[in-house]
């Protein structure tokens, strides 16, 4: 029976695609990463239509993939999967290039056409309107961007070629009297889950306030991500609640097999009258023009060329070109009502630092560990106040009582056997094993949803090592949780 099981895990992983994705104890798939790829620029790419103003001074940057995937031992595997190159059975038939895609009738124009395919919405609620007034009259204002390994900057030779430096040059150059500030939250191989999670932390901790512009990037990092959209509405809902009335614009990215979940999140843009940029739309018209080629726009099966960031930063451009042009006027009231539900609105991120309002016993679990995920940007930890555990620290359990509807876990993926499994515990009924080694892990976060109710009650959490696991490793990173 032993032997058999070992075998359906080993056909398992053989046969996981390399798609990133999210966890949850009942029924999810955990992003497996590996060693980030060296970013390399394509000899023969285009120029693009509008360069980045700045000269690249560094060397190239290796940023984590978004990709690939592995069961966990907390879940069973999904009946279907995804392969690398999505066929008609495994994603929607709307999320495949369409073939017969009508070409600009003048070749001349592909470029602009390819621009105007991209905009699949400019707007309907009045915000980014008055973001860019703001711009134009020379106020001070500030540019968040959120997602994974793409708007990290991966594929780009360093970072002055991603896609969101190049947006901002452009900003820049149309509006030479403006007071602009910029920061990148980008966090290769990470969904919407652990982004709502850190969205509150990090743009206080760099904006010193709520930003006036987010741009939201997780189309391609999404796939079976725990919430079913909740979390990406949670946060899309968290930012418009700002009282400063912030402008956010959904950004689609791709990957080379053409895939994204944009017929997930478009519904939920126009739910809420938002701005939304498709550069899987975009692409597929210079595609079928034969203007364009998976070579020059992609320096890998998941990330841009420097032209490829170059168009990503033209699409997002060629929006607020549009949407500059208008009159500002008012601001339309944010629906009361959701369209996949935004339960995590109001999360709270509890860490070794900040109880958050919970009340922490880390028993075993005293350690800290300083091989983490950073910011490639900053080189900055992403959790450096955590909670580790190591052979020599007992075995007690690390609990937390909160009052809340829902938490969720973040916890480290290493390559270092001396990790190992938990016991995860709600309310002290079983919730499932966590395994914090991984082959091919690089320190890399992996985010799991252990309780989704309606209402808010009182919890206890606990975690403890498996048995057989005594004198293994874990990390907990952070835990975030609705009152």
């Amino acid at each position: 029976m032993k032997n058999r099981k070992n075998c359906l895990l080993l056909l398992i992983s053989i046969i996981i695609p390399l798609l990133f994705s999210g966890c949850v104890y009942k029924s999810a798939v955990v992003p497996q990463a590996t060693a980030a790829p060296t970013s390399t620029a394509v000899a023969d790419t285009p120029v693009p239509t509008n360069p980045p103003t700045a000269t690249p001074t560094s060397e190239p940057v290796a940023v984590a993939t978004d990709a690939p995937a592995h069961v966990p031992d907390i879940t069973a595997p999904p009946t279907a999967q995804p392969t690398e190159t999505p066929s008609a059975t495994e994603v929607p038939a709307a999320t495949v290039v369409p073939a017969d895609t009508p070409a600009p009738e003048d070749p001349t124009d592909w470029y602009q056409y390819m621009l105007d395919t991209s905009i699949l919405s400019e707007g309907t609620n009045g915000r980014l309107e008055q973001v860019l007034d703001k711009i134009s009259l020379g106020e001070e204002i500030t540019v968040f961007t959120i997602g994974g390994s793409i708007t990290e900057g991966a594929g780009a030779k360093n970072f002055t070629y991603s896609y969101t430096d190049q947006f901002v040059n452009r900003l820049l150059e149309a509006y030479p009297d403006s007071d602009m500030k910029y920061y990148n939250s980008g966090l290769g191989g990470t969904p919407s889950t652990l982004g709502l999670m850190r969205y509150e932390r990090d743009a206080d901790a760099v904006m010193e306030g709520n930003p006036d512009l987010v741009i939201i990037e997780f189309a391609v990092n999404d796939y079976q991500e725990p919430t079913n959209a909740r979390a990406y509405e949670s946060l899309v809902r968290t930012i418009l609640e700002k009282e400063n009335a912030p402008a956010v614009i959904l950004l689609f990215s791709v990957f080379e097999s053409k895939w994204n979940m944009q017929e997930q999140y478009i519904p939920i843009g126009n739910h809420y009258g938002l701005p939304m940029v498709s550069i899987r739309d975009a692409i597929a018209t210079a595609y079928t023009s034969k203007h364009l080629t998976d070579k020059e726009f992609f320096a890998d099966i998941y990330h841009p060329t420097d032209y490829g960031h170059a168009i990503m930063a033209d699409c997002l451009m060629e929006l607020c070109n549009r949407v500059g042009a208008k009159a500002p006027g008012t601001i339309a009231p944010i629906p009361e009502t959701d369209f996949k539900g935004s339960d995590f609105t109001g999360i709270r991120l509890v860490t070794a630092s900040d109880n958050a309002g919970t009340i922490i016993t880390p028993g075993s679990f005293t350690a800290k560990d300083n091989a983490l995920q950073t910011y490639a940007r900053t080189a900055k930890a992403v959790f450096p106040d955590n909670w580790m555990r190591t052979a020599t620290n007992g075995t007690d359990s690390f609990k937390v009582e909160l009052t809340c509807k829902n938490i969720m876990l973040s916890y480290k993926f290493s390559n270092s056997p001396t990790f190992g499994k938990v016991s995860v515990y709600v309310d002290g009924q079983f919730a499932g094993i966590l395994n914090g080694y991984l082959k091919g892990g690089w320190n890399n976060i992996e985010t799991v949803l252990l309780l989704d109710e309606d209402t808010s009650a009182p919890h206890v959490l606990e975690i403890k090592p498996c048995e057989g696991h005594e004198n293994k490793n874990f990390t907990i990173l952070g835990i975030g949780y609705t009152p």
